[in-house]
Parts: C-alpha cells; structure tokens; sequence
C-alpha cells in the first residue's frame, strides 16, 4: 500500500487539511486524536450498487439467498480475508450471521455455510491459491423471490479492467484507474482513499466503529472454532 500517493488522492478531494490525520496501521487512521478502524470493501462502486438494490431499493423484497467467493493469491492473509468477507455479507444484508458451518483445506481455503437472523442462507468460499501479485477473483451474489443481483455480470469470470489500449502489433495494455483524481492507484488504494475522505467528511463515531471491528474479529474467532471442532458454532450476542 502507497501511502503516500493515498494521502495525495485523499487532499485532491477533501477539503481536511492533511495534518489533521495520519495512519495508524494499513487499517487504522487517527484524526484529530481520535482512532477509526478503515472498512474500505464497503467503498467499492459494485458492492456500494448491490447493497442500494438490496437495501435501499428493496428490489428483491425477501432475500433468500447469499453467496461469495474470494479466490486471491498465495500471499494473502485467510484471517484479513475472512475478516474482510464477513463483514461484506452482514452489511450487504443488512443481517447478522447467527450460526457458522466451516471446512478447511490446510490454511489456504476455507468453505463455510452460515445463517443470518432473518433466515437467510449464506455460502462463503475463499481460496488463497493464485500466483503471486495475480488480481483476486471475487462474486458477490444475492438471490430472492424475483431474482438475483450480483456484483459481476452473467458471463464474467474474471474481474475485468476500467481500460483497454490495443496497441501494433497485438500489443493489449490494460488499465484499473476509476477515479480521475486518483490516477494511478490500485482500486483497493482508491477504496482506502474513498473510506478515509467519508471518515473525515462525516466524523463516524469512533467507539462504534471499533464495536464493528470487535464483532467482526469474533466472527473470524467462530469461524476457526468450527474449523477446530467440526461442529456449527452458534453466535452469542455483541
């Protein structure tokens, strides 16, 4: 993660003067004192679209069904992942996950089926099993009574780019900048830089930020419990 060119996308938007904040960790940022947990996964524009749908326009009316997977590269932490698709699904839904069912292959993949307190059935896979520096590989899909919507299209299998120069000679370049005032960072630098300027333009209570990423390291903390022991594991109220 650039640090630096984050700070310079975050200062080309908000009007929060840059010494008023800095990071803690990869995760964290301290603004006038005060610490706040970064959830960037909740900045990206296809996941931001399917939880308007959901939530917002209620297209589905009753959500049946959520499904994901996460197939990123060997260096990934299957901790910081689980983390970060855990707390994708309780807020695309809008739920909590009550119970958790999970299977492991080694510390690379995990498969877990969950329930939410409205009923809903949830199925998470992570792979942690690409190339080193290969994009991951992700799905979002939500499915209910009138039909489903997803965070890719039909026919998608691969996460596409923003930009495609076909140059001479067959030469293909491929771009992922989304953000003319971000040129040149990653979309997940443009996520952190989108979820700092929220943070500082709304000022989110910090105490209930860190009750979100208590109760998402508890989830994390379940799903290995019912890896360890094979058994459901049933949540207890956070």
């Amino acid at each position: 993660m650039r640090i630096d060119m984050i700070r310079e996308g975050v200062s080309k938007i908000s009007d929060y003067s840059s010494e008023k904040w800095q990071f803690q960790d990869d995760m964290t940022i301290n603004v006038d004192g005060t610490t706040l947990p970064l959830l960037p996964w909740r900045f990206d524009r296809r996941l931001c679209s399917v939880r308007k749908l959901v939530i917002d326009d209620n297209v589905l009316r009753k959500a049946c069904s959520y499904k994901s997977r996460f197939v990123g590269n060997c260096s990934d932490e299957i901790r910081t992942i689980l983390y970060q698709e855990l707390d994708i699904c309780e807020w695309l839904l809008d739920d909590k996950i009550i119970s958790v069912y999970t299977q492991a292959a080694g510390d690379k993949i995990l498969s877990m089926i969950l329930k939410t307190e409205k009923g809903i059935l949830c199925n998470i896979e992570i792979a942690l099993t690409l190339s080193e520096n290969t994009p991951p590989v992700t799905k979002h899909e939500i499915t209910g009574k009138e039909g489903l919507v997803c965070d890719r299209s039909i026919n998608e299998q691969i996460p596409v780019e923003a930009i495609y120069v076909f140059g001479q000679e067959g030469k293909k370049e491929a771009y992922t900048d989304m953000d003319g005032a971000m040129l040149g960072l990653t979309p997940d630098e443009v996520r952190i830089a989108d979820n700092i300027i929220e943070w500082l333009e709304k000022s989110p209570d910090g105490d209930t930020l860190q009750k979100t990423t208590n109760r998402i390291n508890y989830l994390v903390d379940c799903v290995f419990q019912s890896v360890k022991t094979g058994d459901i594991v049933r949540m207890e109220e956070k």
